[in-house]
């Protein structure tokens, strides 16, 4: 297990994983958030969503006794052990906005649920995962090849979170890659 971390840290850890997240997807178009359907990534909306979904099933679900935001429509969208890898592609997905919209509102109730006096150490280490799983998304936009179109902005955003991750110092622990070495 993990080790226990405040609700500060917790928080700052989940709004730092978030602003990253936004940031490798800010500038994308419609057609590079879905992508071409490859056996080895899934389309990056499709992804955004699921790593929103997660924090809810897990934590606001299973452990703050919260509705889904979406309703039923969560599960149907972002489960990942239900909806088969081949079939995210052709799901009617939210648009842009509604996905970032169910982001933000996750995120807020999973901080306010987090800020709980009575929050127990199972609640607090799967938000604490939650986050991970969120970096291990992230990370998977960096390397994985979502998209042909992608190759020149996602070396600037790879060498741009290279650079957050290692105290702006890209250039030395990142190569022309991005990716720490």
């Amino acid at each position: 297990m993990t080790t226990q971390t405040n609700t500060a840290t917790l928080t700052a850890m989940m709004q730092d994983a978030r602003a990253r997240t936004l940031e490798l997807v800010s500038d994308l178009t419609a057609d590079q958030l879905m992508g071409p359907k490859l056996d080895t990534v899934n389309p990056l909306r499709w992804e955004i969503g699921h790593v929103a979904y997660f924090y809810e099933f897990f934590v606001l679900r299973a452990h703050f006794g919260k509705d889904s935001v979406l309703g039923e429509l969560a599960d149907k969208l972002y489960d990942s052990i239900s909806i088969s890898h081949a079939d995210r592609w052709d799901l009617p997905l939210l648009s842009m906005d509604d996905t970032l919209g169910y982001m933000a509102e996750v995120k807020d109730a999973v901080i306010e649920g987090l800020e709980a006096d009575d929050l127990d150490d199972e609640a607090r280490f799967m938000a604490q995962f939650g986050v991970f799983h969120e970096d291990m998304h992230t990370e998977a936009f960096l390397v994985g090849p979502a998209n042909p179109g992608l190759s020149d902005a996602g070396a600037q955003r790879r060498e741009r979170s290279c650079a957050h991750r290692h105290g702006g110092r890209a250039s030395k622990l990142c190569g022309n890659s991005g990716r720490a070495v």
